[in-house]
């Protein structure tokens, strides 16, 4: 991880896979969430993460507020 350039390239890759039909809305429980689960555990490990470090366990799901802002 440490060392490595996020090109905008890159991230547009990665973010148009994520907001994608085959991960159908990535719904909480759903197909595709796990798929989006599994793509980002992939990626992490193809730059340098343990599987070991990834943190298992349920998500019932969350909402973010109207006024949530991202900011990377």
């Amino acid at each position: 991880l440490a060392g490595q350039e996020i090109s905008s390239e890159r991230l547009r890759a990665h973010v148009k896979f994520l907001s994608g039909d085959l991960l159908e809305g990535r719904g909480t429980g759903q197909r595709g969430g796990e798929l989006a689960v599994e793509y980002l555990a992939s990626q992490l490990t193809v730059a340098g993460a343990k599987r070991g470090t990834f943190q298992e366990g349920p998500l019932v799901g969350g909402q973010t507020e109207a006024s949530s802002t991202l900011k990377v």
